[in-house]
């Protein structure tokens, strides 16, 4: 039997930061207007699901 132990952090890690660089403006830290939408569409479809009855 062989097995495996990975660290998944330091991974998680690297994928929160690109999201970060992704969604933010060097410089400012600001977030960019892709940002902006995509979180408008989501909270737009979020609130249409939790108004249907």
């Amino acid at each position: 039997m062989i097995a495996f132990s990975s660290n998944v952090t330091e991974p998680c890690q690297l994928k929160e930061k690109f999201e970060q660089l992704a969604n933010t403006h060097v410089l400012t830290r600001i977030y960019d207007r892709r940002y902006f939408f995509t979180m408008l569409i989501e909270s737009s479809t979020e609130r249409k699901n939790t108004n249907k009855h």
